[in-house]
């Protein structure tokens, strides 16, 4: 299976399906709110790595392409893929507090059969160094 990785620029309002569920909206007084309200999120949201960029980590495997835009989606992705049996869509909502099975990231993709998914986080883990040291440059 071919896999590939690099770091790529994209505007600075971008968001993948992880960032919604990893990185939870709250108005300056702390409150949930929706997203588009956000004063800041929980956990922070990396910085912009330039000027109206923000960095994002884009992992192909095969046809599927895996998005990041912090070190938090990175862990929560790899805790829900690592598990033997994976959790369905609903369960990982009401894990996070969401309300949209739809916007879980999980509904949205193929989902390989155990030994693949290993094979694949094993190889993420290999290869995460250079997003691990620019989101560590980013940190707020």
């Amino acid at each position: 299976m071919a896999r590939r990785a690099e770091i790529i620029f994209r505007a600075d309002h971008f968001a993948t399906r992880l960032t919604f569920m990893v990185h939870r909206p709250r108005r300056a007084q702390g409150r949930p709110c929706p997203w588009f309200e956000a004063a800041h999120y929980t956990p922070p949201r990396p910085r912009l790595a330039r000027p109206g960029l923000r960095a994002v980590w884009r992992v192909e495997e095969g046809r599927a392409e895996y998005l990041f835009t912090s070190l938090e989606e990175l862990a929560h992705f790899q805790a829900v893929w690592g598990q033997r049996v994976l959790p369905r869509p609903r369960q990982l909502a009401q894990a996070h507090g969401m309300a949209a099975v739809n916007g879980v990231w999980l509904s949205r993709m193929a989902k390989p059969n155990w030994p693949r998914r290993q094979a694949f986080l094993r190889w993420l883990a290999r290869h995460d160094a250079p997003f691990r040291a620019l989101m560590a440059e980013l940190a707020v």
